[in-house]
């Protein structure tokens, strides 16, 4: 199934050749015998494949959704702050979405480790993009895409979704 989204969907991404498929209807996987799938481990909510296209090297990431995230996590609110976040340079470009996932830009690096949190060479990386993410332009525009109803007559009033969001998330835990 991911393979028929990939071809679906991100076929420019990855320059495949679709010329004559209908990608509306059945489509023959084992014609792209050229992509690549692995497995990405390491999330805590989702499930991550790498796709590559091994005649050009062009990759991206199939984001699966965890099972009952949608419980704890807002799509809709994720994608309006995703899209902001990606136009300010903070965040991954999203190809496209599917039921229960998306197909976004892979992005190369490594995995930090915890000590490597622990050390100065990190915790100043971290902090130098935490004061610019915090400084980026339109935050207000943002928080009144998301809450329209609580912008009135020109006033915002704030209120984070953070601890219910967590809560949520703690109430799910207990269920399971």
């Amino acid at each position: 199934q991911i393979l028929d989204h990939v071809i679906r969907l991100a076929n420019p991404q990855l320059e495949l050749d679709v010329t004559g498929l209908d990608l509306k209807g059945e489509i023959d996987i084992s014609k792209f015998k050229n992509l690549e799938i692995c497995s990405v481990t390491g999330g805590y909510t989702n499930i991550l494949y790498k796709v590559t296209n091994r005649d050009n090297g062009n990759v991206v990431a199939v984001r699966i959704f965890g099972r009952q995230t949608e419980r704890f996590i807002d799509r809709s609110h994720e994608r309006i702050i995703q899209n902001h976040l990606c136009l300010q340079g903070f965040a991954k470009h999203v190809y496209a979405r599917f039921n229960g996932g998306q197909i976004e830009e892979w992005l190369p690096g490594n995995v930090v480790s915890d000590d490597d949190f622990y050390s100065f060479k990190y915790t100043e990386l971290i902090a130098k993009q935490l004061y610019k993410l915090h400084a980026t332009p339109g935050q207000r525009d943002l928080y009144v895409k998301l809450y329209p109803h609580l912008a009135k007559n020109g006033e915002l009033k704030f209120e984070s979704q953070l601890w219910a969001s967590v809560w949520k998330f703690y109430d799910l835990c207990l269920e399971n």
